[in-house]
């Protein structure tokens, strides 16, 4: 339990989930992970901010069992609000074509020959147009 809640106190989802891709785990499992890890912070803070909200009213929230009876004022917004971050996600992974065939990366340039010679010739021009 302990080694466990220090893991993910310590380690970011970003850094888990490029780990695990290079591992070799399945992308569509290292997703689902990170983005539960994710769920799961985003849901504490607004349980937090409901529970104050609720005891700005002056509803009593508080452990224990005479805690349970003002239960319902604090799950039933937090519900409402997991379910509209649930498809907020959904919206944004389907915007992002998340499970379309083909599978897609960030693309990341390389310098090719011409790349290079290209820069090479626009800093001799730059600099040929500043000493004439």
């Amino acid at each position: 339990g302990t080694v466990f809640f220090l893991f993910f106190q310590t380690t970011s989802p970003q850094a888990l989930s490029n780990a695990l891709v290079k591992m070799g785990a399945p992308y569509s499992f290292v997703f689902v992970l990170t983005a539960s890890m994710q769920f799961v912070h985003v849901l504490i803070r607004r349980v937090i901010s409901i529970r104050d909200a609720q005891r700005a009213r002056g509803i009593p929230i508080e452990g224990g069992l005479r805690g349970l009876r003002y239960f319902p004022a604090l799950a039933g917004p937090l519900l409402i609000q997991a379910f509209q971050l649930a498809d907020e996600l959904a919206e944004a992974m389907e915007a992002r074509g998340f499970g379309a065939p083909g599978r897609r990366f960030r693309y990341e340039p390389r310098l090719t020959v011409f790349d290079w010679v290209a820069m090479i010739v626009s800093i001799a021009v730059a600099v040929i147009a500043i000493v004439v």
